[in-house]
This record gives structure tokens, sequence and C-alpha cells, in this order.
């Protein structure tokens, strides 16, 4: 079962490595500064919160990569293709 709960302080830690994963790929200061425009973690207090509540100030995994243009511009070419495929037949 997925945890329910997180710490501000755990999220901000992912979210660091997730910048830096991307950031070899991406650049680490353009990846940080694409997080840092979504990021509103600062409305948070300190401590544990639901995750659902993390989720919508820190974003990290999946909504990270979401912000990266070049992967959202692949997956979006995935998705078409596959759109593609379905309807060949």
């Amino acid at each position: 079962m997925f945890p329910t709960k997180m710490t501000k302080a755990d999220a901000q830690a992912r979210q660091e490595r997730d910048i830096l994963h991307y950031g070899a790929r991406y650049g680490v200061r353009r990846v940080r500064a694409l997080v840092m425009n979504a990021d509103t973690s600062h409305l948070l207090a300190d401590g544990e919160h639901d995750i659902e509540v993390i989720n919508q100030h820190i974003p990290r995994g999946g909504a990270l990569e979401g912000l990266i243009p070049e992967i959202r511009e692949r997956e979006e070419a995935l998705r078409r293709r596959h759109f593609e495929i379905l309807a060949e037949g």
C-alpha cells in the first residue's frame, strides 16, 4: 500500500533527487527553474501532510517530468502514434 502521508521535508528531498536525475539530461539549472515555477511548497507548513496536499504543492516524479517540454512532446508523439496504430486496424 502506498503511504497516505509525507513530510514536507521528505517531499522536498525527493524533489531534489528528481531535479538532479532529470537535470543530468536536461540541465540542472533549467530543470530546477521549471520546478521552482511550479512549486508552491512555501504555502505549506513544515511537517506531515496528506500525500494529495504534498502532490499539489511539490512536483516530483511524473509531475516533474510533465514540466519538461521535451518529455511532454515525446509523450504526446507516442500517444498520437498509438492512436494511429489503433486506427489502422
